[in-house]
């Protein structure tokens, strides 16, 4: 199990996430939901990712902020 905290860009509302880690066939390897707070000005969430069936690879982070569509971020598991 990973801990991931991200810092999300300024502007980025509380509430809560999707979040998901897709390979480029668009398997699905973690799915998650994590609330958005705000602290200082910045918006940050945290979710715990079970990584144990993802081989050292490339994916795709998928978030979905509260009300909008998705946003997608390239990320290498090594």
């Amino acid at each position: 199990m990973l801990r991931v905290t991200f810092l999300l860009p300024v502007g980025m509302e509380t509430g809560e996430y999707a979040l998901r880690l897709e390979d480029s066939t668009g398997a699905v390897f973690a799915d998650a939901r994590a609330l958005g707070r705000s602290s200082d000005g910045i918006t940050s969430l945290e979710v715990d990712f079970d990584l144990g069936a993802a081989s050292r690879r490339k994916f795709t982070l998928m978030i979905q902020p509260p009300g909008l569509s998705w946003r997608k971020f390239p990320v290498v598991v090594e």
